[in-house]
């Protein structure tokens, strides 16, 4: 009798009305929601809906690295809620791979977060090591299979060395991809794709691209990777597009020098941008600031100079709002939201953390 009224309440109901109600929930309610009929069932587990639910961001979070997992045998990160700033739950993954606990430096590393998804592997890697796409929200994930480069001499790649690798989401595709690149030595370059579970070689490597020497940071967007790289003393972004699969080099600013550990590469408001932190040395509150130089046309235009508190330095990213994260350096690297426009303020009092990345609730993999 409790079902059939369920039912009755839910076919009374317009498709279009179930679909505005049930978007704007949290995932957690729709797996409980998808019980009530067939028809929400049905309708929750669609692929329109998941990406109206993506779409929707209304329960976005922060995910951190739990710095004390570095004396734990467990692996263990957080939620924390992106309005009150509490944490909201701690997660543990599903999956238990193989790690040095008795080193500091081999640990699990997020190494990216979009749509739900995050990305996970070892902080030092060789050409075997574990890789997992796992979305907390379903508590479902994807062990990726290992890559094909069989030929790669394992021992001769230096440990405690990061291999750059890059998660994103490809919107023409409606896919995803994981870009892993080999280093030192000459380049080797695979991309995963979610959809086929399975790694491509890129076999075109430019001789060009052996002579960079690259930066950990890195950002992908839109089918796009971007890497900070070094080239003759001089600062270079390079590019790679994973529809034809050509590299390209970009020039930068030359306001940004070689040796300058202050330059990021980011998305903000829906743009690449680089951003270069300036510290002045005397002192003077508000005389620290950040250019901000956006991607246009295949090269980058000043954007604007942004001032800032002084004690933050260490840039994390964006939020969904376009709110910079940074974090404080005097107080034991707590973390702040920065409004770009009114120029204030707010402390998360968030710190013990070893990464931090915007985390949106989706259903993604949830029928897998």
């Amino acid at each position: 009798m409790r079902n059939k009224r369920r039912e009755d309440v839910a076919s009374s109901i317009t498709e279009d009305l179930h679909m505005e109600i049930l978007v704007r929930l949290p995932v957690k309610s729709l797996i409980r929601f998808q019980c009530v009929c067939k028809r929400w069932r049905g309708l929750i587990r669609s692929s329109s809906f998941v990406k109206a639910h993506i779409r929707q961001h209304s329960h976005t979070h922060l995910i951190t690295d739990d710095r004390s997992s570095f004396d734990q045998v467990e692996l263990c990160y957080s939620l924390f809620h992106c309005e009150r700033f509490e944490q909201s739950l701690e997660l543990k993954p599903p999956f238990h791979p193989q790690l040095d606990y008795n080193s500091r430096l081999d640990y699990f590393k997020i190494y990216g977060s979009t749509n739900g998804l995050v990305c996970l592997a070892g902080n030092v890697m060789d050409s075997n090591s574990p890789m997992y796409i796992w979305n907390p929200s379903v508590r479902k994930f994807r062990t990726l299979p290992q890559p094909r480069f069989d030929h790669y001499c394992v021992d001769c790649f230096p440990k405690h060395v990061d291999i750059p690798l890059l998660f994103g989401f490809h919107p023409d595709l409606n896919d995803y991809k994981v870009i892993r690149m080999m280093l030192p030595g000459s380049i080797k370059m695979e991309v995963y794709t979610l959809s086929t579970n399975s790694w491509k070689t890129i076999q075109v490597i430019p001789p060009w691209l052996n002579t960079m020497k690259f930066s950990t940071r890195s950002e992908f967007w839109n089918g796009m990777a971007y890497w900070l790289a070094t080239k003759d003393s001089m600062v270079r972004v390079v590019s790679f597009d994973t529809n034809n699969e050509e590299f390209e080099e970009l020039a930068v600013p030359i306001t940004i020098l070689s040796d300058d550990c202050d330059a990021y590469i980011e998305v903000y408001k829906e743009s690449i941008c680089l951003l270069h932190v300036k510290v002045e040395l005397d002192n003077d509150v508000g005389s620290d600031s950040i250019d901000f130089w956006v991607l246009q046309e295949r090269c980058f235009k000043k954007l604007h100079t942004v001032y800032f508190p002084q004690v933050y330095h260490v840039i994390w990213g964006f939020s969904v709002d376009n709110e910079l994260l940074l974090e404080d350096y005097s107080s034991d690297g707590e973390l702040a939201f920065y409004n770009l426009e009114s120029k204030q303020v707010q402390k998360i009092r968030i710190s013990s953390y070893l990464s931090v990345h915007t985390y949106i609730e989706s259903l993604v993999l949830f029928d897998m």
